[in-house]
């Protein structure tokens, strides 16, 4: 056996053809040391609760030393093989690596300490005699020389079984937690056996397809050719006969190497012209990428017609090239796969993150080779897996999928990846994450309204941009209606294209004192309801209450800090603050719950505690109907208002900015959202511009605790209290008003004693 997989190995390294970098013997070299000691440091399997602490990070020097000033020729190649162009182009200052299962992860730093570089994985490729060493040992994740034009079918068949044995209930069936409808089957499946369109039977397994349409006008189902397609073999060929996608035209063939039967496509699968029942299917695609039981995903190309190459007698062949640095002897650090200088269009696509986050089990073609990822395990083409290998790394995005518990932060974290993708049609960026609220409506007590969970709605109103890049999402140019109107209210981070700033969103998970999977709410702030809301939709005037789910949170905390009897399920435990073995970490998370001296725990999850009590998933899995409230886009609140002024330097936004009074005292801050007009965008502090601000929610935050969220937290104007003391303030919309309606130009906080010295008015607001 060992002689046949040395055999194998030698094989595949004369057919990579791969350019080799020799190391000189002298002088020796500090940075390829250090690179060195990482991969030969045995890494156990990563602790579930603490990831964090797993990871070993090496200083490797400064961009002077490490790529400028080094007389090393092997290091800054391998950095311009890893970071290409970019090495050139960015800030970056310092260079740090991080090591994992042998594998080994190099990240460029810029003057700020934070990441300018994009970091990318580094592999050990084992000489052919240690080859049977690494399978035996801890050693799982080495590199594998691979062909450059053509993928090994085989391991298609190999990762599905692989993951078939292991039989984990996430891989089989999407959670029981989700609020989706699993039951739902396509309209049309393509039979690949018999090579035409079928009609969708419940429970027949299939696999679906994520992919790109691009501009080109291709071959879709119509009613015209419906009937021609339901003929046995009407897809025999069908690139070159019909015109279908080479993409579409090749996951036909994958789908047989998998062991399957049917496959899913949109093109295909949804009759085009039929509007009816078009709109009925989009609707429930995230219920079918849910049900599928394996999600090809084509993320390389431009368009559908790229293919999913390197499968030999079936696509066209690839272009995969290892670049591989013999830093010392044994040691040949292979860098897999060369990011294209392309942006990738599928990763930046509206319509497809849903597609792969919901996927039960992912087949992916990109970078010009191929990766599998489940619950259980993840494989690489290019990475040297044991067979049976679990899931050493777990995507903490999709746990929020399973957790019977909400998580505002983790579902910030989706938003985050989501809100900055493209869309033909902006319109649709609400439908397009509909799949993952439905998922979460039985967690997130109450559902959503326009992605705002109504749990903990006055915490989600006060979601602020955390890039430069602010825009107001407008409809596309074939309909006259108000983005509110169709579902792109201002204030919704829906609304806007960007990248809601995680922080902000942090006390929305302060019930959290520790769980193997919900991250605990670091920051001091606290969020107060002032207002009743009431939502309804355009052009309408009855309106729904919608506080009440939010309400039944505040009355949980509240008994919990009165000390009163937990709800049903629930148990209360001592909790000693002044405990020896009390870590550091989780006295930060204490904040305001020091002084109760006790926390809980939920019978339905023991390994979970919780400062309070909390609705999950166990209480609301009865509840299936459709929420009231889906469309309603605009919200009603009865409030109060003042004119106020801004100052300071005004930036396009993303910026903080002074909010002052007629005297010009300095009372609060705010964070600018969209670019000011041209003649004051480059005002300074002896300018005032004028704004209207209305209170949506009261709040405050310790003195000398964290407070991520808080811009003017370190302003030198800002009043500073005692350590220990509150800092309490209204958080403000700065709104500008079009028939009646008030839309959302920026969100900040005003102090209470200033806000309240104002000459305030009452208002019965309408926020759209």
């Amino acid at each position: 056996m060992e002689k046949r997989a040395i055999s194998r190995h030698k094989g595949r390294l004369e057919r990579a053809k791969v350019p080799r970098i020799s190391a000189k013997k002298q002088p020796k070299c500090d940075v390829c040391a250090k690179i060195v000691k990482l991969f030969r440091t045995p890494f156990p399997p990563p602790p579930i609760k603490n990831l964090r602490a797993f990871w070993t990070w090496v200083q490797l020097g400064s961009f002077e030393d490490v790529i400028v000033s080094t007389r090393c020729e092997i290091h800054p190649r391998m950095l311009r093989s890893v970071f290409g162009d970019a090495l050139n182009t960015t800030d970056t200052t310092k260079f740090v690596a991080k090591g994992a299962d042998d594998c080994i992860i190099i990240v460029g730093h810029n003057s700020e300490y934070r990441v300018s570089l994009d970091h990318s994985s580094l592999m050990r490729l084992p000489t052919p005699s240690a080859i049977h060493n690494a399978v035996s040992s801890c050693i799982t994740h080495n590199a594998i020389a691979v062909n450059r034009q053509w993928i090994d079918s085989n391991l298609l068949r190999r990762w599905k079984r692989s993951c078939d044995k292991q039989n984990h209930a996430a891989c089989r069936q999407w959670p029981q937690t989700s609020g989706l409808s699993l039951n739902m089957c396509p309209n049309w499946l393509i039979d690949t056996w018999r090579m035409c369109l079928v009609r969708g039977t419940t429970g027949v397994p299939y696999v679906a397809l994520s992919y790109v349409w691009g501009p080109k006008e291709f071959f879709k189902t119509t009613r015209q050719n419906l009937d021609q397609l339901q003929l046995d073999g009407a897809f025999i060929n069908s690139h070159q006969r019909l015109g279908v996608p080479r993409t579409i035209a090749d996951a036909i063939s994958v789908v047989g190497l998998l062991e399957e039967r049917y496959l899913w496509v949109d093109a295909l699968c949804i009759v085009q012209d039929d509007s009816i029942t078009r709109h009925s299917e989009i609707n429930k695609m995230a219920s079918i990428f849910a049900g599928a039981s394996i999600t090809i995903i084509a993320s390389q190309g431009e368009d559908a017609n790229y293919g999913l190459r390197g499968l030999h007698s079936i696509s066209q062949p690839r272009n995969l090239n290892q670049d591989i640095f013999a830093l010392t002897k044994g040691y040949n650090i292979v860098n897999t796969r060369k990011k294209s200088k392309t942006p990738c269009v599928w990763a930046n696509r509206g319509w497809t993150y849903q597609e792969s986050l919901l996927a039960r089990r992912r087949l992916c073609f990109g970078y010009d080779g191929i990766d599998w990822d489940c619950r259980c395990s993840s494989f690489h083409e290019d990475a040297r897996a044991n067979p049976g290998s679990k899931l050493l790394y777990r995507d903490t995005t999709r746990d929020m999928f399973s957790s019977p518990f909400p998580s505002l932060r983790g579902y910030g974290e989706l938003l985050s990846s989501y809100n900055l993708r493209d869309f033909t049609y902006p319109e649709d960026a609400l439908s397009a994450f509909a799949g993952i609220t439905t998922s979460l409506s039985l967690t997130f007590y109450g559902g959503f309204v326009c992605g705002i969970p109504l749990m903990f709605l006055d915490i989600a109103l006060c979601w602020q941009p955390s890039a430069n890049v602010c825009e107001r999402r407008l409809p596309s140019e074939n309909t006259d209606k108000e983005p509110t109107e169709l579902g792109l209210p201002s204030w919704s981070w829906v609304g806007w294209k960007c990248k809601p700033y995680l922080w902000a969103w942090e006390h929305g998970n302060d019930y959290v004192k520790q769980s193997p999977y919900l991250l605990q709410g670091m920051s001091c702030e606290e969020t107060l309801p002032i207002v009743s809301w009431f939502s309804r939709k355009w052009g309408t005037a009855e309106a729904t209450p919608i506080s009440h789910f939010q309400g039944v949170i505040q009355g949980l905390k509240t008994s919990a800090i009165e000390g009163k009897e937990p709800p049903m399920g629930w148990k209360r435990f001592e909790h000693s603050i002044n405990s020896g073995t009390q870590s550091v970490v989780d006295r930060s998370y204490l904040k305001n719950f020091e002084r109760l001296g006790y926390f809980y725990r939920y019978e339905h999850d023991p390994n979970s505690e919780f400062w309070y009590p909390i609705p999950s998933w166990y209480d609301t899995q009865g509840d299936t109907s459709p929420c009231e409230i889906a469309g309603n886009t605009l919200l009603c609140a009865r409030t109060r208002r003042a004119s106020l002024w801004l100052t300071g330097r005004f930036k396009a936004c993303g910026g903080t900015i002074s909010i002052r009074d007629r005297q010009r005292n300095w009372v609060g801050a705010l964070r600018l959202q969209t670019p000011l007009p041209m003649e004051t965008s480059n005002r300074y502090s002896g300018e005032m511009i004028a704004c209207e601000l209305v209170a949506i929610s009261a709040g405050y935050a310790i003195e000398g605790r964290p407070a991520h969220a808080i811009d003017e937290w370190f302003m030198p104007e800002r009043p500073e209290a005692s350590k220990g003391e509150k800092y309490e303030f209204y958080n403000v919309l700065w709104v500008e008003w079009k028939d009646g309606i008030a839309y959302r130009k920026a969100l900040g906080r005003v102090m209470k004693s200033a806000w309240e010295a104002q000459d305030l008015e009452w208002i019965d607001l309408v926020l759209g």
